[in-house]
């Protein structure tokens, strides 16, 4: 089973997180399919690090490393 396969990314989600950022970015006019590949983007790092974490992935899937994971934006974040 391929990773979108066991956590698909919703529509949903991904409007919602491109509606809040083009909120917080002052409503720019003209920029909806830029959002919405940024949050698509987004959404799918965050699955694919939950699904690293979690050790799910197999061979050639997400590896595991309990120490240290990075972020959906890139930055480093230490798990206990």
């Amino acid at each position: 089973m391929t990773e979108p396969e066991m956590m698909p990314v919703q529509r949903d989600e991904i409007a919602q997180i491109a509606y809040y950022s083009w909120l917080q970015d002052g409503r720019p006019p003209g920029r909806d399919l830029d959002y919405w590949l940024e949050a698509e983007q987004q959404l799918k790092a965050t699955k694919h690090l939950l699904l690293a974490e979690a050790g799910v992935g197999g061979k050639n899937g997400p590896s595991r490393n309990p120490g240290k994971a990075r972020t959906a934006r890139g930055g480093a974040r230490h798990c206990p």
